[in-house]
């Protein structure tokens, strides 16, 4: 003969839930906890998290692509020849184009990293966008030799003063890149009675 067992409802309450996550990870970074958005990474946080996850995509694909015209660009044989301003053995706008192709490009990356992880890049991010840029920049100058096109220490150097002057830029212009992403946002949309 079995035994049946009643079950009686809990006179206590149902549990009530947590308010929803914060889009950013709840991993605490040094004294700080990242649930709580800097405020520099703030401005995010009104960009509805689909518009987020485009703009991420959107700014990875601009660096992949830039990546490729600027190899492109270093690759091909040269078939016209530019005049230079020299200052001894070296071309001063041929470096300012290295610099500034540089800098766009770390600028690129960090953006587009940076947005993918919708938290703050760490010192350790930026090390190794300027290393792994610094070795690129060596391999681009290395490789260009078979191709007709000559392999300059200056441009190298040229190139990771670019990645440096894109590190910079990136740290002084993306609060104000995130404040205008969110002002382009559109406002969520609020129920009857709100």
């Amino acid at each position: 003969m079995q035994q049946s067992t009643i079950v009686q409802p809990s006179t206590q309450p149902p549990p009530t839930l947590a308010p929803p996550a914060h889009r950013f990870p709840s991993r605490c970074i040094r004294s700080h906890c990242a649930t709580t958005p800097s405020a520099i990474m703030a401005p995010l946080d009104r960009i509805p998290i689909d518009r987020l996850k485009r703009l991420a995509a959107r700014a990875r694909t601009l660096a992949i692509v830039y990546l490729g015209v600027l190899f492109l660009g270093t690759h091909l044989p040269l078939s016209i020849s530019l005049p230079q301003t020299h200052l001894g053995p070296v071309s001063i706008e041929d470096k300012i184009v290295h610099l500034g192709l540089y800098a766009l490009l770390t600028f690129f990356v960090l953006a587009g990293w940076e947005l993918t992880l919708r938290r703050e890049l760490q010192p350790k991010h930026y090390f190794a966008v300027w290393l792994v840029g610094t070795v690129y920049g060596m391999i681009d100058e290395i490789t260009q030799i078979p191709v007709g096109r000559t392999g300059d220490m200056h441009d190298w150097l040229a190139d990771v003063i670019g990645i440096v002057v894109g590190l910079v830029l990136f740290q002084v212009v993306r609060k104000k890149l995130y404040q205008w992403l969110s002002r382009k946002a559109p406002e969520p949309e609020r129920g009857p009675g709100s």
